[in-house]
């Protein structure tokens, strides 16, 4: 859960007395009856003080919203030794696993490093030679992929926004994986 206070949620201006909570239930799109659950318990209700006492201070608003999703793709060539026991179809199953479970364990607000991107895929196995990230790039689910593609570099994620791939995320690994001599 993400909070932000004094900020109108509407017009993103500064306004004193609101309350905006951003919530996860761990996938991009949590219900909204978890939302409205999540409203419920800090407003409170008048019908069921017990269960529902409010937490929220006399004249404050709450909003209560999904956390937006970035999704972050990321294209690359990994270069393998050549001597390595490593098919290179298992190559791209082990870069695309640790990149996958980088990403997805990304706190709400944790800007995406290129260089830490690399640096995951290379640490993963040591047959692994070199990587060049072709593409790497983060768009909210519903928006289309950029054209033309940005150049690379970091993506700088808002506070209230989750880094994400695959699933629903809108974001996609892939890569190509080639057998080198580096000699």
């Amino acid at each position: 859960m993400q909070l932000t206070t004094n900020k109108n949620p509407v017009s993103g201006e500064t306004e004193f007395g609101w309350i905006n909570l951003y919530v996860s239930d761990g996938t991009s799109n949590p219900p909204q009856t978890l939302l409205d659950l999540v409203q419920k318990t800090i407003e409170g209700d008048l019908e069921d003080p017990e269960n529902f006492p409010a937490y929220a201070a006399a004249g404050t608003q709450v909003c209560v919203f999904k956390i937006p999703v970035i999704g972050i793709s990321v294209r690359f060539e990994l270069d393998i030794f050549k001597n390595s026991q490593l098919s290179q179809e298992n190559a791209l199953i082990i870069a695309t696993n640790a990149l996958t479970s980088y990403i997805n364990t990304l706190a709400v607000g944790f800007d995406v490093l290129l260089k830490q991107i690399e640096a995951t895929i290379l640490k993963s196995h040591p047959d692994f030679y070199r990587v060049r990230v072709l593409e790497f790039f983060g768009k909210l689910s519903n928006d289309p992929v950029p054209s033309p593609l940005p150049t690379l570099a970091d993506i700088s994620v808002p506070s209230t926004h989750l880094p994400r791939t695959g699933g629903t995320s809108g974001g996609l690994i892939s890569g190509s994986a080639t057998k080198v001599d580096p000699a």
